[in-house]
């Protein structure tokens, strides 16, 4: 009994490292704000043009974050999230105006 109990309690443990190592972006495109959910805390956003220009960096110690994105103009970008200076997320952003 004891043993199912613990192994229960592993598989809670896993689910949740999961959810840690994989931060949800929404809206994908946006138009004025973007929303991060489940991002690891300490971690560092940055966005970038096509052009690898970095056009947006902020750390956050919250787990869930918005960033106004309502000056960008319409096009492809990428953000990336780096916790504890690797590399978690690199994903491509579309920003609808």
């Amino acid at each position: 009994m004891k043993f199912q109990n613990l192994l229960c309690k592993h598989q809670t443990e896993d689910i949740l490292l999961q959810d840690i190592q994989n931060p949800e972006i929404y809206p994908n495109p946006a138009t004025d704000i973007v929303r991060i959910n489940h991002l690891p805390i300490e971690s560092t956003v940055a966005i970038f043009d096509t052009a690898g220009r970095k056009i947006f960096s902020k750390k956050y110690s919250e787990t869930n974050i918005s960033i106004d994105v309502s000056v960008f103009i319409s096009g492809i970008y990428i953000i990336q999230i780096d916790s504890a200076e690797k590399n978690i997320l690199s994903k491509k952003l579309l920003i609808n105006k």
